[in-house]
């Protein structure tokens, strides 16, 4: 839980600028504040210390018993503390995000993926931000579902919102060959590439595997060595295994074998 955990809290910010739609509203005080703070700059630690003083001031407050769920649930690993701080946050204040966004990736890593949708859906409901991230997440609970036609709109929506974001990308290339989409996604991903992200390397990898999955393998062989020139990025093994099945496939056996010796180089595990 702790890799995704960190990578939606650093794109979040969470409570920092979520409350603005939201009913329910911060405590005043300098006990609150410093909580806060340390909540909002991603400091487990510090919240751990400030937070007796917001419980003795503020002891029944959403916020407070939100942050003794999350300190449950980041800091303790006490995933049962933390589901039952997170429901009574929910309860008490529905219109936050933050509990709902946290207990659904509890309820995925337990794979109850029907309960972690129906939480992801009241958190984009509670997001005023409209971040990419959750459509993301939600994208990827509905795939382990085996809701692809659900999963594909969302991959979508996150790419419409963050379009810089490779992951979204595959997302959506993965979905659309189990629901018969693959021309109307390979569009999506090609006008990316020849557009607003043509210098985007993950990308362009995406665009050639894309091209592979249809056998188009001249144009994913080229659209390989296009992203091949692009600098500054540690290409993956599995990027160049690929590059070299569409050498293949074009009968080029030794740039095929050039780029296979490339990827057992990258990880030769």
């Amino acid at each position: 839980m702790g890799k995704m955990k960190i990578f939606f809290i650093s794109a979040l910010l969470l409570f920092g600028v979520f409350v603005g739609k939201a009913q329910t509203q911060p405590p005043k005080g300098p006990a609150a504040d410093k909580a806060i703070k340390a909540y909002s700059s991603g400091d487990i630690d510090q919240l751990a210390k400030d937070l007796p003083a917001m419980v003795s001031a503020f002891p029944s407050h959403p916020f407070t018993i939100f942050f003794k769920a999350y300190l449950a649930d980041r800091k303790d690993n006490n995933v049962q503390e933390a589901l039952k701080g997170y429901s009574e946050v929910i309860k008490v204040a529905p219109d936050l995000m933050e509990p709902f966004f946290f207990r659904a990736l509890i309820f995925n890593e337990k794979g109850m993926y029907e309960k972690a949708i129906d939480d992801m859906t009241n958190a984009i409901k509670n997001d005023d931000q409209k971040l990419s991230n959750l459509y993301t997440l939600r994208g990827e609970i509905y795939s382990k579902a085996k809701k692809e036609n659900e999963a594909y709109e969302d991959f979508k929506t996150a790419i419409s919102i963050s379009p810089e974001i490779v992951k979204n990308y595959i997302g959506l290339s993965n979905m659309a060959f189990y629901i018969n989409k693959s021309s109307e996604a390979l569009k999506i991903i090609e006008n990316a590439a020849n557009g607003s992200q043509s210098i985007n390397p993950g990308l362009i990898c995406i665009y050639a595997s894309t091209l592979l999955k249809l056998k188009k393998f001249e144009e994913s062989d080229q659209t390989y060595d296009r992203a091949f020139k692009l600098p500054k990025y540690n290409f993956y093994p599995e990027n160049y295994n690929d590059a070299a099945i569409a050498a293949l496939n074009t009968n080029n056996i030794s740039k095929a074998k050039q780029l296979a010796e490339k990827a057992v180089a990258t990880d030769p595990s």
